[in-house]
């Protein structure tokens, strides 16, 4: 048997009792400590009106400034212990530094056409209407084709491939040079991925008790002597944003039912698996069905839906986070680890032999989802709280968490 799964909250508004709230930090004590963690960072301050896009470009290395921070802060890396051959292999070659995948690109285009260069891709650019005329800034070259890329994923990939047909026809080369930038994004994640699980997993970090990792500090703050690592997701979200994805195993044992011997030994021999594999692609059309159970009105809708309508509370292969591969490696450790809280609250939450995020019945399964104010809240404090002991060679990461 598999139970219908109802996710979402009916709670439409939010009360924080007031002794909580007294504790809080007031808007002046935010922004002193935005500008202690740009200091530590040495880093400029943003002015208020345009922070938060400033913060944007900083995170997908579109910002000079924060290039500059970036790489400063792998030279300091480079310059300590924690600088194994497979660092130098990931983040140098032939002496210059990779970044960001926009770096790696730049490695991998000349793959697919001899002596590519990024400026060669502007023209393309202008006649796709990506980049406005007369443009030469190398940031934002950077950021139109990072913009395209992104399109390919989340927009109609084929009316994009179809205009750089057209254009091919008008000018090859323009052509040829925007091809080619496109298929070094793609080879690129493979990097990105490398360079984001390097810095999580290797102790850089300066604290008291000496170097230590990103992971190491998450373990410390749960409690445990280590985390597994979850995976790491790559996508084209166009913007810097990252989500949790919960394991499948986490629900299975009350999603799926054996009613007999068979099928409870079949779910128990990794049959869940299986299970879940033919359950989650389920799709019955954009509206719920209306269905009478046992006397009753129901409303259930498919797996494939609730996957789209509640992409950071529905389950995957495996624990994994989903996470923007636009952002600098460097700045998408503290979002990794943002989400990477969520995750393991998530798991708490399904465990036990009474999960505290289930209402069951014989053929319902609720899930209820966390209070969105409290659980932001939480990852934020959480985060805050794992690079603490790391002081001043985690200031940037915080910075990007401020």
């Amino acid at each position: 048997m598999v139970r219908q799964l109802v996710m979402g909250s009916t709670a439409t508004s939010e009360r924080i009792a007031m002794a909580w709230l007294a504790p809080a930090v007031d808007s002046a004590g935010l922004e002193r400590e935005y500008r202690d963690l740009a200091a530590l960072a040495s880093t400029s301050v943003a002015p208020l009106a345009g922070r938060a896009d400033r913060a944007n470009l900083r995170s997908l290395g579109l910002d000079a400034e924060g290039r500059a921070t970036a790489q400063a802060m792998l030279q300091r890396i480079l310059s300590s212990p924690a600088a194994d051959p497979a660092f130098r292999g990931i983040f140098m070659r032939d002496g210059q530094w990779k970044l960001d995948i926009h770096d790696a690109m730049l490695w991998e285009a000349p793959h697919y056409l001899y002596g590519f260069q990024l400026t060669g891709t502007a023209s393309g650019l202008r006649a796709l209407h990506e980049l406005d005329a007369n443009v030469v800034d190398s940031n934002a070259i950077r950021q139109a084709g990072w913009r395209l890329w992104t399109d390919l994923a989340s927009q109609d990939s084929l009316t994009i491939l179809a205009a750089i047909d057209t254009l091919a026809r008008r000018d090859e080369g323009s052509a040829k040079a925007v091809r080619a930038m496109l298929a070094g994004f793609r080879d690129a994640r493979s990097w990105w991925r490398l360079a984001l699980s390097w810095l999580l997993t290797h102790p850089w970090l300066d604290t008291p008790d000496g170097p230590r990792s990103p992971a190491q500090l998450m373990a410390t703050f749960w409690g445990v002597d280590s985390l597994p690592l979850p995976e790491i997701r790559d996508e084209r979200f166009g913007s810097p944003a990252a989500m949790p994805s919960l394991s499948y195993r986490y629900m299975a044992p009350y999603l799926f039912v054996g009613e007999n011997g068979a099928g409870r030994e079949w779910l128990l021999h990794d049959g869940g698996h299986a299970a879940f594999g033919a359950w989650s692609p389920l799709r019955w059309g954009e509206t719920p069905l209306t269905v009478e159970i046992g006397g009753h009105t129901a409303i259930v809708a498919s797996p494939g839906s609730q996957a789209i309508v509640h992409p950071a509370s529905f389950f995957g292969e495996r624990d994994a986070i989903r996470i923007e591969a636009g952002m600098t490696p460097i700045a998408a450790v503290a979002a990794f680890l943002h989400e990477w809280n969520h995750l393991i609250a998530a798991q708490r939450r399904l465990a036990g032999a009474h999960p505290v995020a289930l209402l069951q019945s014989s053929w319902q399964l609720q899930l209820r989802e966390e209070d969105p104010w409290l659980s932001e809240g939480f990852a934020e404090w959480a985060t805050e709280e794992v690079l603490r002991p790391a002081g001043k060679s985690a200031s940037f990461l915080r910075l990007t968490q401020a």
